[in-house]
Order: C-alpha cells, then structure tokens, then sequence
C-alpha cells in the first residue's frame, strides 16, 4: 500500500 499517513513514526518504516 502506499505511505499511511496516520503514525509519523511506524508510517515512516511503512513507507519503505
């Protein structure tokens, strides 16, 4: 899925 923008921290590694 693309970047979630909910969490700045855990969406960050998520956005690999």
């Amino acid at each position: 899925r693309a970047c979630v923008k909910r969490l700045q921290k855990e969406y960050r590694a998520l956005c690999k």
